[in-house]
């Protein structure tokens, strides 16, 4: 065959090999998705950006699941098995779907690998919980607690936020930052920013700031803008209190909630007992240090004030919990944990108030009502703050929530530091002055008179106690 023939042969068997009228050219080729085809791929496979159903039911609702070992009805899918190394066949088999929340702790083993959910309501258990609009008007005076929040709206108002010093410094590195034009925001001398501390430098600020808008930037975890941002926050308002020598900030990640204090149902489950991330601690003062030795053993036979078992807050009461969530999420979670974390801290300061006799009640006058306890929610570098009431019938209601402001800039970092200032002033003027009050009114070993040491002792082993909840 001349030359020729033999390249037009070959590019013939090509052309045939590749024409789509050949009956098996599918198998070889797919043809790809029309135009329509692709357009449903894509909206099937884009993530919701409202969550997974089951978390909008708890958002919406305010609801938690929880086991429910009476119930446990068995939903069954067919699975095929592979053959295994040893080439049989596999066989058929039953699984389970039910999976168990992860916002879920419960005080007892499950037997079956598969357990029925049930949703329970805040509103519905034993000491009930709910969230509402934080309106000040509406936050209780009594211990100064609408009075700090009133004060601090005048800090992200840009009021009163800077001393002259700093202020200079900011206009020689930002001349064109139009906040720190006006002329409230630099504080005189008679200011309540005086009153508080000390003025951050510009260095201490700028740290803050390039953080932060790292953090953000690289769409970091939450442990990296705790350890990056929010412990840089709370150290350098706590360093430049007029009370740095009798607050502290603690991270609390890896504390684990006292069994007793714990939110229970009706039956013998925990319904959440994760811990927030950081916490306000008073060093105990002397009268603090002194009444420890009423309050009853508690983990470790360690005698504590707070609901907690961890041996960094064991020294002094936890006055303020501060929950973080990483940048634009975590908002329903956050505001869960914070609710649960004041309802067990209101549990185990009404431990101490319950061994009270009428008389020593009638003492204590006003002080006799526990105060509203304020809170500090951080999603990213963005700061809020909220306060949790407990009513007389022994719920409690969380009330959210007002931004103080962003730490991304340098008017956040002053603002967000003014705030905190004003929160550890009211731990140690009007906090430890109540707590110390009430302390002094009990005899040694009459706390928590309710809880007898078998009880107490069972329940630190885990085994579950209706009467204790």
């Amino acid at each position: 065959m001349p030359y020729i023939d033999f390249v037009q042969s070959w590019i013939d068997d090509t052309k045939r090999a590749r024409s789509p009228d050949r009956e098996d050219y599918e198998d070889d080729h797919p043809r790809p998705p029309s135009k329509k085809r692709r357009r449903r791929s894509a909206i099937a496979h884009q993530p919701d950006p409202r969550g997974c159903s089951s978390q909008r039911r708890a958002d919406s609702a305010m609801e938690m699941a929880v086991d429910d070992p009476e119930h446990t009805p068995t939903q069954t899918t067919k699975k095929r098995r592979g053959r295994n190394r040893a080439g049989s066949q596999g066989e058929t088999q039953s699984t389970s779907p039910s999976k168990k929340s992860k916002s879920i702790t419960s005080d007892h083993t499950a037997t079956s690998s598969s357990s029925a959910i049930k949703a329970v309501r805040y509103q519905d258990l034993p000491e009930p919980m709910e969230s509402c609009t934080l309106q000040l008007r509406k936050v209780s005076e009594r211990y100064g607690v609408r009075k700090m929040f009133e004060e601090m709206e005048e800090f992200i108002d840009g009021h009163d936020l800077v001393g002259q010093v700093l202020l200079n410094d900011i206009k020689s590195q930002s001349p064109s930052e139009r906040m720190f034009q006006r002329p409230y925001v630099m504080c005189q001398a008679q200011s309540t920013r005086r009153r508080l501390g000390l003025d951050p430098t510009l260095r201490e600020v700028n740290v803050i700031v390039a953080q932060a808008q790292h953090c953000s930037k690289q769409e970091a975890p939450e442990t990296a803008w705790n350890t990056d941002v929010q412990t840089l926050c709370l150290n350098m308002a706590v360093g430049l209190s007029t009370h740095s020598d009798k607050v502290a900030s603690v991270n609390v990640t890896t504390a684990k909630a006292n069994e007793r204090f714990k939110i229970r149902t009706g039956e013998p489950v925990t319904v959440f007992s994760k811990v927030v991330d950081f916490v306000i601690l008073l060093r105990a003062s002397k009268k603090l240090a002194a009444n420890r030795r009423k309050l009853f053993p508690e983990h470790n036979w360690i005698r504590d004030y707070n609901h907690l078992q961890y041996a960094l807050t064991s020294s002094g009461p936890i006055s303020v919990s501060i929950e973080t969530k990483i940048e634009g999420e975590g908002q329903s979670t956050g505001r869960r944990q914070l609710m649960v974390a004041a309802a067990m801290q209101f549990k185990r300061l009404e431990s101490i108030l319950s061994s009270l006799t009428s008389a020593e009640k009638e003492k204590l006058g006003d002080s006799i009502h526990l105060p509203w306890l304020p809170m500090l929610f951080v999603q990213g570098p963005i700061w809020y703050y909220l306060v949790a009431e407990r009513t007389e019938d022994h719920k409690t209601i969380l009330h959210e929530k007002s931004m103080i402001g962003d730490v991304k800039t340098i008017g956040g970092v002053l603002k967000v530091t003014g705030a905190v200032l004003l929160l550890l002033e009211w731990s140690v003027q009007k906090y430890q002055p109540w707590l110390e009050k009430v302390m002094d009114h009990l005899t040694e070993e009459k706390v928590d008179s309710l809880f007898s040491p078998r009880q107490n002792t069972e329940d630190m082993s885990g085994v579950s106690n209706d009467q204790s909840s």
